[in-house]
């Protein structure tokens, strides 16, 4: 039931899409919404003719840079935010106003100090990406049961011991959460940077296909990021869901 519920949602998605772009004239159709045999035909010619591999290889480099870079930026400063009351009174509402702004804002200033090529895309990844990630992991560590904390230390657990062996443990399940949403942020972020300005890349040729109104070929490029995103987020869901089971019942 798990795997046919998604695989009906899908069916229907491509059915309306195929009906709907039935209803309109060949001409309107292969301008505004090319029919999926279309959209098939146009994949084949793309992947036998472009160079598909570079740019699903410079995308990929991008988005796994700028994953690894949010990570190890942004548990370790969840974890201080969450530990230290003082830090995270410093700086919760920095991370909390930065979180909330389009982060396409940022994209001229980083080609002002990245250029054109793959490290713009990488920093406007990561950017996107850590916020979301010291938020959660912060939220993880601030929502330990202060009642193991409280019996650690009555057992004569030093801060050291506490954070390692309870508050650490504890906060697994919502890091992994925010994991899941910085992997997905910075998907979006590559491949924006990538709309805005780049020489290659699979956002690149989302740019290319649309401004010269090749609306089938942007299709083409535009499930292939879809596919890649389901890709990769799903199993790292279902790693979180194994996780969660770390969460104490609630009473």
């Amino acid at each position: 039931r798990q795997a046919v519920l998604p695989l009906g949602g899908t069916f229907a998605f491509v059915a309306a899409w195929w009906g709907l772009s039935l209803l309109m004239e060949p001409d309107t159709r292969r301008l505004f919404l090319p029919a999926p045999p279309d959209v098939v035909k146009q994949a084949v010619h793309i992947f036998r003719t472009e160079p598909m591999t570079v740019h699903l290889g410079v995308t990929l480099e991008e988005v796994a840079a700028a994953f690894v870079a949010a990570v190890l930026v942004g548990i370790p400063a969840g974890l201080v935010m969450g530990w230290y009351r003082d830090v995270n009174a410093s700086v919760n509402g920095l991370i909390t106003c930065f979180n909330a702004m389009p982060r396409i804002v940022f994209m001229p200033l980083m080609m002002i100090w990245f250029g054109l090529g793959i490290p713009s895309k990488i920093a406007l990844g990561f950017v996107t990406a850590v916020p979301v990630i010291v938020l959660t992991t912060l939220a993880g560590v601030v929502s330990v049961d202060k009642a193991l904390v409280t019996v650690s230390r009555s057992f004569g657990a030093s801060n050291r011991q506490v954070f390692w062996t309870v508050v650490l443990p504890a906060s697994v399940p919502p890091i992994m959460a925010g994991l899941r949403l910085g992997m997905g942020l910075a998907i979006v972020g590559v491949i924006v940077g990538e709309l805005f300005a780049a020489r290659s890349g699979l956002g690149y040729l989302i740019n290319i296909y649309g401004n010269t109104f090749q609306t089938a070929s942007m299709l083409v490029v535009v499930i292939l990021v879809a596919l890649i995103a389901t890709a990769i987020l799903v199993p790292l869901q279902r790693i979180e869901a194994r996780f969660q089971q770390w969460r104490p019942p609630l009473t």
